[in-house]
């Protein structure tokens, strides 16, 4: 009688071979979750900077500094500036023994932020490990200039024709591959914003 019980439990009870089974798949599930940010991050930051730095490279071999080829006649032109300072020049008048050690620490500063909020994320996160990728690989393409020249190569110049207005030139001042990743990932920061407040409002109505 008791080995029928007993045969009749082992039937209806899982082995716990089956359990060990289904929580090593758990686990798997979850690092694989987890490592797909971090691909983000190992596949795209390195992509920005190589793209930068090859610009870059190619723009101080082949352009006189201070100089601009025209691609788009009156609208675009390559040309070989370097910037002092930060984002659109500001900050460019520090003094020489003050300005490389002030942009070093920003950037030391921003790339640990960024890292511990990195790993803070959701492994089934997409969209916010993309917008931190390319920032990263945008803040290592300028500090990079900053260490081999001094200052930030910039090259791609847009304007509208020669017009003047008022005494200023209608140029969007010059730029480089890091600042395009930037601004892009700013751009994505503010959907994720907007699709997060969107999902929060329907959700309290």
């Amino acid at each position: 009688k008791r080995a029928i019980e007993s045969s009749r439990r082992s039937e209806t009870t899982p082995p716990r071979d089956f359990f060990d089974s289904l929580q090593i798949e758990g686990e798997k599930s979850k690092l694989m979750t987890l490592s797909r940010k971090y691909k983000f991050l190992f596949l795209i930051t390195p992509i920005v900077l190589f793209l930068d730095q090859l610009t870059k490279w190619l723009v101080v071999k082949e352009i006189p500094y201070s100089s601009r080829i025209p691609i788009i006649p009156g609208y675009f032109d390559l040309v070989h500036f370097r910037n002092r300072g930060a984002a659109f020049g500001m900050l460019s008048e520090l003094p020489d023994h003050i300005r490389p050690f002030f942009f070093y620490g920003i950037a030391v500063v921003a790339v640990i932020v960024l890292f511990f909020y990195f790993r803070s994320l959701k492994g089934e996160e997409k969209l916010m490990p993309i917008t931190l990728s390319l920032i990263l690989g945008g803040i290592f393409g300028n500090i990079l200039d900053r260490l081999r020249y001094g200052d930030v190569v910039d090259f791609l110049s847009f304007h509208f024709q020669e017009k003047i207005i008022r005494g200023v030139y209608l140029e969007w001042p010059a730029f480089n591959v890091a600042d395009s990743a930037i601004t892009v990932a700013m751009m994505l920061l503010i959907v994720s914003t907007l699709k997060t407040k969107g999902s929060h409002d329907r959700q309290k109505s």
